[in-house]
Protein backbone atom coordinates (compact mmCIF):
# COMPACT_ATOMS: atom_id res chain seq x y z
CA UNK A 1 0.00 0.00 0.00
CA UNK A 2 2.81 2.56 0.63
CA UNK A 3 3.94 2.00 -2.94
CA UNK A 4 0.53 2.86 -4.35
CA UNK A 5 -0.95 -0.47 -4.73
CA UNK A 6 -4.39 -0.87 -3.81
CA UNK A 7 -5.42 -2.32 -0.12
CA UNK A 8 -7.60 -5.25 -2.40
CA UNK A 9 -4.40 -6.29 -4.33
CA UNK A 10 -2.32 -5.89 -1.70
CA UNK A 11 -5.12 -7.86 1.45
CA UNK A 12 -5.14 -10.64 -1.82
CA UNK A 13 -1.64 -11.21 -2.71
CA UNK A 14 -0.98 -11.34 1.08
CA UNK A 15 -3.45 -14.28 1.55
CA UNK A 16 -2.61 -15.93 -1.74
CA UNK A 17 1.06 -16.00 -0.36
CA UNK A 18 0.23 -17.79 3.01
CA UNK A 19 -2.05 -19.99 1.36
CA UNK A 20 1.08 -22.65 -0.09
CA UNK A 21 2.70 -22.10 3.79
CA UNK A 22 -0.24 -23.20 5.32
CA UNK A 23 -0.88 -26.09 3.18
CA UNK A 24 2.73 -27.60 3.59
CA UNK A 25 2.31 -27.20 7.33
CA UNK A 26 -0.62 -28.99 7.13
CA UNK A 27 0.34 -31.90 5.13
CA UNK A 28 3.67 -32.00 7.35
CA UNK A 29 1.07 -32.19 10.65
CA UNK A 30 -0.79 -35.30 9.24
CA UNK A 31 2.08 -37.05 8.10
CA UNK A 32 3.84 -36.61 11.34
CA UNK A 33 0.67 -38.05 13.18
CA UNK A 34 2.04 -41.11 15.10
CA UNK A 35 -1.88 -42.83 14.87
CA UNK A 36 -4.56 -43.19 12.59
CA UNK A 37 -6.63 -41.61 15.68
CA UNK A 38 -4.02 -38.96 15.72
CA UNK A 39 -4.49 -38.84 12.19
CA UNK A 40 -8.32 -38.01 12.36
CA UNK A 41 -8.16 -35.68 15.20
CA UNK A 42 -5.55 -33.27 12.65
CA UNK A 43 -7.89 -34.29 9.58
CA UNK A 44 -10.96 -32.67 12.33
CA UNK A 45 -8.76 -30.06 13.69
CA UNK A 46 -8.11 -29.32 9.73
CA UNK A 47 -11.35 -29.09 8.41
CA UNK A 48 -12.45 -26.77 12.07
CA UNK A 49 -9.29 -24.48 11.18
CA UNK A 50 -10.20 -24.08 7.91
CA UNK A 51 -13.97 -23.01 8.29
CA UNK A 52 -13.03 -20.56 11.25
CA UNK A 53 -10.06 -19.18 9.44
CA UNK A 54 -12.62 -18.81 6.13
CA UNK A 55 -14.79 -16.72 8.18
CA UNK A 56 -12.05 -14.41 9.83
CA UNK A 57 -10.46 -13.81 6.41
CA UNK A 58 -13.71 -12.84 5.60
CA UNK A 59 -14.34 -10.18 8.64
CA UNK A 60 -10.34 -8.62 7.73
CA UNK A 61 -11.34 -8.24 4.20
CA UNK A 62 -14.50 -6.45 5.38
CA UNK A 63 -12.61 -4.07 8.09
CA UNK A 64 -9.79 -3.62 5.57
CA UNK A 65 -12.54 -2.44 2.86
CA UNK A 66 -14.42 -0.15 5.02
CA UNK A 67 -11.61 1.48 6.70
CA UNK A 68 -12.23 0.50 10.12
CA UNK A 69 -8.38 -0.33 10.55
CA UNK A 70 -8.51 2.41 13.48
CA UNK A 71 -10.80 -0.08 15.35
CA UNK A 72 -8.47 -3.17 14.62
CA UNK A 73 -5.62 -0.98 16.16
CA UNK A 74 -7.14 -0.50 19.01
CA UNK A 75 -8.03 -3.94 19.30
CA UNK A 76 -4.19 -4.95 18.67
CA UNK A 77 -2.84 -2.77 21.10
CA UNK A 78 -5.31 -3.57 24.23
CA UNK A 79 -4.28 -7.45 23.78
CA UNK A 80 -0.77 -6.27 23.29
CA UNK A 81 -0.98 -4.52 26.98
CA UNK A 82 -3.32 -7.43 28.21
CA UNK A 83 -0.01 -9.76 27.07
CA UNK A 84 2.19 -7.36 28.61
CA UNK A 85 0.39 -7.19 32.23
CA UNK A 86 0.28 -10.46 32.33
CA UNK A 87 3.34 -11.10 31.08
CA UNK A 88 4.81 -8.83 33.80
CA UNK A 89 2.86 -10.76 36.15
CA UNK A 90 4.35 -14.35 35.51
CA UNK A 91 8.18 -12.66 35.63
CA UNK A 92 7.08 -11.00 39.25
CA UNK A 93 5.33 -14.06 40.61
CA UNK A 94 8.09 -16.90 39.77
Amino acid sequence: MLLGVSKKISMRYAFVLAAPVLIVLGIIEICTAATPAGIVAIIIGLVLSAGVSFICVKILQWVINNDKLKYFAYYDLGIGVIALIIGIFELILK
